[in-house]
């Protein structure tokens, strides 16, 4: 398959596989045949799934971690035709995608048999997630045991400081804390800590409330101690629109880095091998990771930069706080399961976050990009200002909170607003995944009849609301064309 023609999804095409109607395209071949590519469902290979009515069969997945899916149907009727075109002696065993049997120029090869549909199978070793209520316990008892270290006051007061009292206010109204790294990490590492030891911040909340159950970012080791999800680093809670914290963002302190060392492309990334924590680095198509860098090491192989990471792109800065990781294998009898990684966890999912505190006027409501971004505009905006996880998810403002039947939208029309403002990064002129998503909100806040403006400012000034607004800018309030 070659010479495709790409087409993205819309509210009246929307992706088969996800559903949603935005950031999936379809891509169609002068044959007919045609191949959908999903953000949001992933797989691997030789995975079938059913969605919207039919069977999908997993392809690859894109640079850009787009996952392609064929229809089965097609699927099976290019394999049949490629069989039959191979010499006799050669129609056993695997066969190659369509892409190869169409013109040899892909050597990724698909199993021709004993496929599995894994979403058919009960999903072991998960915990259904709790209701916001429960959840908002659980995440403030966590939060009364953590403390802002002082790396990460030092962090924000540097972004935050210029205009006075805004890092005060945000400890203040959204409890922005710090999660210490793992245990083992921490205790071979050199760097001091004000909080707890993790086991000490699960057993005092344990003790207090029980055991938490459905709460994403907890989970049962192999002897049946909970402890949290590995992820450090700066504490966001989200909050939804009755003030419950129903999920925690985390401000990742060691982020991937896609990078470079020694000439080779890779990926560095921080952990501990051979109770030795720092940054390792694994090259493309390699298996065996690189020690880089060790804090403490004078031998190290490179320098951090003013940041503290690697120099290089930065994947997963700020990530949810979850316990779920889907595994796919079969047992020693041969039966297929399909079970969360962490026992008893529970999957975090995306969700939007309503900064707003005493005093603001709900009348408009502010739509951007970020928590930080989110928590800079209501202080110095003094309205509401909803975080969405990410461009590609800007349409979870339509979907129901977690255990509401209604949209985040309608909640807060029901607390008088009347109009939304879109504030999404000033590169949106050159970056064309942030102007489609601009476009595909404004288009549903239309198709609702309510009224909607964008905040537009020279990208010179900054490129997020919060970078303007720290420097005295306001964005220039127009409404959406």
């Amino acid at each position: 398959m070659s010479g495709g023609v790409s087409k993205n999804c819309s509210f009246s095409n929307p992706c088969p596989i996800c559903g949603k109607p935005d950031w999936c395209n379809q891509v169609t071949f002068s044959n007919g045949d045609y191949l959908w590519y999903c953000h949001r469902v992933h797989g691997a290979k030789g995975d079938i799934i059913t969605a919207s009515g039919k069977m999908w069969v997993w392809k690859k997945i894109t640079p850009e971690h787009f996952t392609v899916w064929e229809p089965k149907e097609q699927y099976d009727a290019n394999r049949e035709s490629f069989i039959k075109a191979l010499p006799k002696n050669s129609q056993k065993g695997t066969y190659y995608n369509s892409s190869s049997y169409r013109n040899g120029s892909s050597n990724e090869r698909v199993v021709s048999a004993d496929y599995i549909d894994w979403n058919a199978l009960p999903l072991e070793g998960t915990s259904e997630c709790a209701s916001p209520q429960t959840l908002n316990v659980f995440y403030r008892e966590l939060l009364n045991n953590l403390v802002l270290e002082d790396k990460h006051e030092a962090k924000l007061r540097a972004e935050w400081d210029c205009q006075k009292g805004t890092f005060e206010k945000a400890i203040k109204y959204f409890q922005i804390k710090s999660m210490p790294p793992e245990d083992r990490v921490r205790f071979s590492s050199k760097e001091r800590f004000k909080n707890l030891s993790r086991k000490k911040i699960v057993a005092n909340i344990i003790d207090k409330l029980g055991e938490p159950i459905g709460v994403p970012g907890f989970y049962q080791r192999k002897d049946g101690t909970w402890t949290l999800y590995y992820l450090c680093g700066i504490v966001f809670p989200v909050f939804d629109s009755d003030g419950n914290i129903i999920r925690i963002r985390i401000g990742n302190d060691y982020p991937k880095v896609k990078g470079t060392l020694n000439g080779k492309d890779g990926v560095f990334n921080y952990y501990m091998k051979d109770e030795i924590p720092g940054w390792y680095f694994m090259p493309d198509g390699e298996s065996e990771p690189i020690l880089a860098f060790q804090y403490g090491s004078e031998s190290n192989l490179i320098s951090l930069n003013k940041k503290g990471y690697p120099d290089g792109k930065v994947v997963g800065k700020y990530m949810n706080f979850t316990s779920f990781k889907e595994l796919h294998f079969k047992d020693e009898q041969g039966n297929p399961r399909r079970i969360n990684k962490f026992t008893n966890g529970c999957e975090s999912g995306s969700f939007c976050s309503l900064y707003t505190k005493p005093g603001d006027d709900p009348t408009i409501v502010y739509v951007t990009e970020g928590e930080k971004k989110a928590i800079v505009g209501n202080l110095l905006l003094n309205v509401p200002v909803v975080s969405v996880p990410g461009t590609s998810s800007i349409l979870k403002l339509f979907e129901n909170e977690q255990g509401m039947e209604r949209t985040l939208v309608d909640s807060l029309i029901r607390k008088g607003t009347r109009a939304f403002v879109i504030v999404l990064d000033a590169d949106k002129k050159v970056n064309e995944a942030v102007l489609y998503a601009e476009s595909l909100v404004i288009t549903a806040f239309k198709e609702r009849k309510l009224t909607v403006f964008t905040g537009e400012w020279n990208a010179q000034w900054g490129k997020g609301l919060d970078d303007i607004l720290l420097t005295g800018v306001l964005p220039d309030i127009r409404p959406a064309m």
